[in-house]
């Protein structure tokens, strides 16, 4: 994802970079980094991330076996 999507989809679900970082369970400086394109993502962030934004995970945890939820 992009990171001008990634921030569209974040205000788009109505959530502060706080919020949304809490939910994800970061912080907000790395969501701040990763809007400004300075940051990298684990994939385990990156999964959190999605499943708050409520993008579709469901192949990659297939692929991986990692069950919804799991960080």
């Amino acid at each position: 994802m992009r990171r001008a999507e990634f921030t569209r989809r974040r205000k788009a679900a109505g959530l502060t970079q706080a919020e949304l970082a809490s939910r994800a369970g970061t912080t907000v400086t790395t969501v701040h980094r990763i809007e400004s394109g300075t940051a990298g993502l684990s994939a385990a962030l990156l999964l959190a991330l999605a499943d708050e934004l409520g993008v579709e995970t469901k192949p990659l945890r297939k692929v991986f076996d990692i069950p919804k939820g799991s960080r």
